[in-house]
């Protein structure tokens, strides 16, 4: 997996999250849904970049897609331990990111999303797009090349 020096900059958005937990095949997932009508056969998998579901960034961007007739699910990647937020601080603690995606491998996070996919089709999802940022967008081809 490649990174360059952004990675770990970007700028924080404000807001509160509107959509829920749920435990789908075990793993902790975020979930929002439109208000309204939409089709139940079809979801949007948001992977997110390191910060993960513990950056309100990501949780406003599913809530968004939301807003816009599409359920999202955004499974837990990094089993509660995202990188820290404070990497968008000018003053962020000194944290060793290569190290951290030794233990953040994508066959490890890859697997989870797959995890709650196979989820998914339990309850009768049969379509699915997905949306990746940053690290999420280079786990995308990891995860949906080929699913059974």
């Amino acid at each position: 997996m490649s990174f360059c020096e952004h990675c770990v900059k970007g700028v924080r958005h404000e807001g509160t999250p509107e959509g829920t937990y749920e435990t789908i095949n075990g793993i902790r997932t975020y979930v929002a849904k439109p208000a309204g009508d939409y089709p139940k056969d079809k979801a949007v998998i948001y992977i997110p970049d390191i910060f993960g579901l513990e950056l309100v960034n990501n949780t406003l961007l599913i809530d968004g897609f939301a807003q816009n007739g599409f359920q999202v699910y955004s499974p837990d990647l990094f089993e509660g331990d995202p990188a820290p937020a404070n990497l968008l601080d000018k003053e962020g603690q000194p944290f060793d990111l290569m190290a951290w995606f030794g233990v953040h491998s994508p066959d490890r996070t890859g697997a989870r999303v797959k995890t709650v996919i196979d989820g998914l089709k339990e309850r009768g999802i049969t379509k699915f797009a997905a949306t990746g940022y940053c690290y999420g967008g280079e786990l995308l081809p990891w995860i949906f090349s080929p699913l059974p």
